[in-house]
Protein backbone atom coordinates (compact mmCIF):
# COMPACT_ATOMS: atom_id res chain seq x y z
CA UNK A 1 0.00 0.00 0.00
CA UNK A 2 0.77 3.65 -0.18
CA UNK A 3 -0.12 6.81 0.55
CA UNK A 4 -1.17 9.27 -1.76
CA UNK A 5 -0.77 13.66 -1.07
CA UNK A 6 -3.71 13.44 0.95
CA UNK A 7 -2.22 10.61 2.85
CA UNK A 8 -4.99 8.17 1.47
CA UNK A 9 -4.08 4.83 1.56
CA UNK A 10 -3.73 3.62 -2.61
CA UNK A 11 -3.52 0.54 -4.57
CA UNK A 12 -1.53 -0.86 -7.27
CA UNK A 13 -5.16 -2.94 -8.55
CA UNK A 14 -6.28 -1.26 -12.09
CA UNK A 15 -9.22 0.57 -10.87
CA UNK A 16 -11.83 1.46 -14.04
CA UNK A 17 -11.93 5.07 -15.02
CA UNK A 18 -14.79 6.70 -16.56
CA UNK A 19 -13.29 6.72 -20.02
CA UNK A 20 -12.21 3.19 -19.85
CA UNK A 21 -15.80 2.48 -19.11
CA UNK A 22 -16.90 4.77 -21.59
CA UNK A 23 -14.96 2.56 -24.22
CA UNK A 24 -16.29 -0.90 -22.60
CA UNK A 25 -20.03 0.72 -23.14
CA UNK A 26 -18.84 0.61 -26.89
CA UNK A 27 -17.57 -2.83 -26.71
CA UNK A 28 -20.98 -4.05 -25.35
CA UNK A 29 -22.98 -1.72 -27.74
CA UNK A 30 -21.49 -4.00 -30.49
CA UNK A 31 -21.59 -7.28 -29.16
CA UNK A 32 -24.78 -9.26 -28.99
CA UNK A 33 -26.58 -12.43 -27.68
CA UNK A 34 -28.13 -14.95 -29.21
CA UNK A 35 -30.63 -17.09 -27.30
CA UNK A 36 -30.34 -20.77 -27.58
CA UNK A 37 -33.32 -22.82 -26.71
CA UNK A 38 -33.44 -25.01 -24.08
CA UNK A 39 -36.20 -27.90 -24.33
CA UNK A 40 -37.55 -29.99 -21.46
CA UNK A 41 -36.87 -33.93 -21.98
CA UNK A 42 -39.96 -34.76 -20.56
CA UNK A 43 -42.60 -32.11 -22.06
CA UNK A 44 -40.44 -31.09 -25.52
CA UNK A 45 -41.44 -27.35 -24.65
CA UNK A 46 -39.02 -24.63 -24.59
CA UNK A 47 -38.58 -23.67 -20.95
CA UNK A 48 -35.65 -21.29 -20.94
CA UNK A 49 -32.97 -19.84 -23.11
CA UNK A 50 -29.04 -19.53 -22.94
CA UNK A 51 -27.79 -16.52 -24.07
CA UNK A 52 -25.09 -17.18 -26.00
CA UNK A 53 -22.52 -14.17 -26.93
CA UNK A 54 -21.90 -13.28 -30.20
CA UNK A 55 -20.40 -10.48 -32.72
CA UNK A 56 -17.18 -10.24 -30.46
CA UNK A 57 -15.13 -9.87 -33.52
CA UNK A 58 -17.16 -6.80 -34.44
CA UNK A 59 -15.83 -5.32 -30.41
CA UNK A 60 -12.65 -6.31 -32.03
CA UNK A 61 -11.45 -9.31 -30.32
CA UNK A 62 -10.79 -12.48 -31.47
CA UNK A 63 -12.86 -14.74 -28.86
CA UNK A 64 -14.83 -14.41 -26.03
CA UNK A 65 -12.03 -15.09 -23.46
CA UNK A 66 -10.13 -12.59 -24.93
CA UNK A 67 -13.02 -10.26 -24.50
CA UNK A 68 -13.33 -11.34 -20.67
CA UNK A 69 -10.02 -11.88 -20.09
CA UNK A 70 -9.18 -8.03 -21.08
CA UNK A 71 -11.92 -7.11 -18.83
CA UNK A 72 -10.01 -8.90 -16.28
CA UNK A 73 -6.87 -7.52 -16.86
CA UNK A 74 -8.07 -3.83 -17.01
CA UNK A 75 -9.86 -4.14 -13.76
CA UNK A 76 -13.40 -4.07 -15.42
CA UNK A 77 -14.27 -7.72 -15.30
CA UNK A 78 -17.62 -6.71 -12.95
CA UNK A 79 -18.59 -3.45 -14.60
CA UNK A 80 -18.36 -5.86 -18.44
CA UNK A 81 -20.22 -8.27 -16.64
CA UNK A 82 -23.27 -6.01 -15.59
CA UNK A 83 -23.51 -4.43 -18.69
CA UNK A 84 -23.57 -7.73 -20.77
CA UNK A 85 -26.10 -8.91 -18.32
CA UNK A 86 -28.40 -5.68 -18.85
CA UNK A 87 -27.85 -5.90 -22.09
CA UNK A 88 -29.35 -9.89 -22.03
CA UNK A 89 -31.98 -9.29 -19.68
CA UNK A 90 -33.45 -6.58 -21.87
CA UNK A 91 -33.30 -8.12 -25.40
CA UNK A 92 -34.62 -12.30 -23.46
CA UNK A 93 -37.59 -9.56 -21.87
CA UNK A 94 -38.87 -8.75 -25.43
CA UNK A 95 -39.16 -12.12 -26.55
CA UNK A 96 -42.45 -13.70 -26.85
CA UNK A 97 -43.45 -15.57 -23.24
CA UNK A 98 -40.14 -14.19 -21.91
CA UNK A 99 -42.58 -13.83 -18.54
CA UNK A 100 -43.08 -17.87 -17.96
CA UNK A 101 -39.65 -18.62 -19.51
CA UNK A 102 -36.40 -18.64 -17.83
CA UNK A 103 -32.97 -16.90 -18.83
CA UNK A 104 -29.68 -18.93 -18.64
CA UNK A 105 -26.69 -16.50 -18.67
CA UNK A 106 -23.10 -17.44 -18.39
CA UNK A 107 -20.48 -15.67 -16.73
CA UNK A 108 -16.28 -15.53 -15.81
CA UNK A 109 -16.41 -17.13 -12.89
CA UNK A 110 -13.39 -14.50 -12.00
CA UNK A 111 -16.34 -12.33 -11.65
CA UNK A 112 -16.51 -13.22 -7.50
CA UNK A 113 -12.76 -12.27 -7.17
CA UNK A 114 -13.38 -8.41 -7.97
CA UNK A 115 -13.48 -6.32 -5.03
CA UNK A 116 -17.02 -4.83 -6.37
CA UNK A 117 -18.36 -7.95 -6.57
CA UNK A 118 -21.79 -8.90 -4.18
CA UNK A 119 -23.86 -12.23 -4.47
Amino acid sequence: MAHNADNAVTTNRPTAQPAVLRNWQQVVDKVDFAFQPIVSPHTGHVFGYEALLRRWDSAGFASIQALFDTAWETGNLHSVDMMLREKAIKKFARLPGATRLKLFYNFDNRVIKTEDYQP
